[in-house]
């Protein structure tokens, strides 16, 4: 039998994306969608994920993620040698 998760633990992680396209509105088309497919994954990916979704070569996709650290909207936490992507605390709905 699976263990039952307490309600409070089963809530839902959401990223307030419209918040984060409000404040930066210069973002481009794929940031968007990156930043979209984080929402979907409780706002964070392994940058190789990232890289796999959208089928972007790895010098792409650093010059994406290295765009979004920039403005401010999601940090670079590194995981033995992976990179984990995660959307900054700020910018998940109360």
């Amino acid at each position: 039998a699976t263990p039952q998760v307490p309600a409070a633990q089963a809530t839902s992680v959401e990223v307030d994306l419209a918040r984060i396209f409000d404040k930066h509105e210069g973002l481009r088309l794929e940031d968007k969608e990156v930043l979209r497919f984080l929402a979907d994954n409780k706002g964070e990916a392994f940058a190789s994920e990232i890289r796999d979704r959208f089928d972007l070569p790895r010098s792409t996709a650093w010059r994406l993620i290295r765009r979004l650290i920039s403005e401010g909207i999601v940090v670079e936490v590194k995981i033995g040698n992976q990179s984990l992507i995660k959307v900054r605390k700020e910018f998940f709905k109360a």
